[in-house]
């Protein structure tokens, strides 16, 4: 075999190797983070049934005897499908971003911090009826529920970087509603 043809046959096997390993790599990041929406599963807490059916666009509907079970169910599939985002936009709340992104961003969280949004929702939750705050712990409990039954199943991107999301306190779902009142007000033209 001339040495052209061993170079074109070398180039070959070295892209097939990378094309099936990056192929590998790929199925095998992106597995663990992806729910089974036909699993049936019992959720430790609830007092009835619930039942949630995903829509041909994987859209959850959910069905519950009772506010508390829906909440708690609300936590555990709203986890499901978006924790990294939630866990992204916590951490943006809390102006902790550079903890997993780097020094390149501690300006970005002292602005955030600066705006004292986890304070805000502290008072926010105290003045609370008693059922919405239930609802707001509900729902917490049901997304600590997912982390706690699903930790070899947390997004990619907890594996890209290398850190395990911490538990979810109600205060951070009202956290996220005071960045979104911000962002929806702030003057970006």
């Amino acid at each position: 075999m001339g040495l052209a043809k061993k170079i074109i046959v070398s180039i070959v096997v070295v892209v097939a190797v990378l094309v099936v390993g990056g192929y590998v790599f790929v199925k095998v990041l992106s597995r663990g983070g992806l729910p089974d929406y036909n699993a049936k599963m019992v959720l430790k807490g609830l007092k009835g049934d619930v039942v949630v059916y995903r829509d041909r666009y994987a859209v959850p509907h959910i069905y519950a005897q009772n506010d508390d079970d829906l909440y708690m169910a609300t936590g555990y599939v709203m986890a499901q499908d978006r924790l990294w985002q939630m866990d992204l936009l916590r951490r943006v709340t809390l102006g902790r971003l550079s903890e997993i992104f780097g020094e390149k961003l501690v300006d970005a969280d002292l602005m955030f911090r600066s705006l004292r949004i986890p304070e805000k929702s502290k008072y926010v939750l105290s003045t609370l009826s008693p059922g919405a705050r239930k609802a707001a712990e509900m729902f917490a409990l049901g997304v600590n529920r997912f982390l706690e039954e699903n930790p070899g199943r947390l997004p990619v991107e907890f594996k890209i970087l290398g850190y395990k999301p911490e538990k979810w306190e109600a205060e951070h779902s009202a956290n996220l509603i005071g960045y979104m009142a911000w962002d929806l007000s702030y003057p970006w033209s």
